[in-house]
């Protein structure tokens, strides 16, 4: 069995610090799930050094889960422009950033192109409720642009009480 098979069926090997992240993409470690949710809360400046790295090797991670930061849309678009090139990743949980409409409608764009996602957690990020609309629309639009996501695809935008507020107004 080559590494490679072995890595697959053994599993992603997770990381759960910045610190550990870059060390491990730095070597060239691969099957990645990058697991930052519980670190700290973290920055645009610790997410920004990982992406650094993830530009130069975006298919070394399949799993990235990073929740209850102070990640902003700068982050977000970074986030976006890493899936839009990324044919690795199968998870990205985001939820309860910082992360407004612009960061949606990237992620949107970046969806359009990447089939290889099957879980994509938004929830909990502030978009306002005359955003929605647009937002789904975007989706939408990404779901139109390329049929080829597996039909078992999730993809949580907003948590279903602000849906509900906005509908029952």
């Amino acid at each position: 069995m080559s590494f490679a098979q072995q890595c697959v069926a053994e599993g992603p090997r997770f990381v759960l610090t910045v610190k550990h992240a870059l060390i491990a993409l730095e070597r060239g470690d691969t099957n990645l799930a990058l697991d930052l949710h519980r670190a700290s809360p973290l920055t645009d400046d610790d997410f920004a050094k990982v992406f650094d790295v993830l530009d130069r090797r975006p298919n070394a991670v399949v799993f990235v889960r990073f929740g209850y930061s102070y990640a902003t849309d700068t982050t977000g678009l970074r986030l976006a422009a890493w899936i839009a090139k990324c044919s690795s990743v199968r998870e990205v949980v985001v939820p309860h950033n910082k992360f407004g409409v612009a960061t949606f409608l990237a992620v949107a764009d970046a969806m359009s192109v990447n089939t290889s996602v099957r879980v994509l957690v938004m929830l909990g990020n502030p978009v306002f409720p005359v955003e929605y609309r647009l937002v789904v629309t975007a989706f939408e639009r990404a779901l139109h642009r390329n049929s080829r996501h597996p039909v078992d695809s999730v993809w949580r935008l907003f948590d279903l009480s602000c849906l509900l507020k906005v509908l029952c107004e």
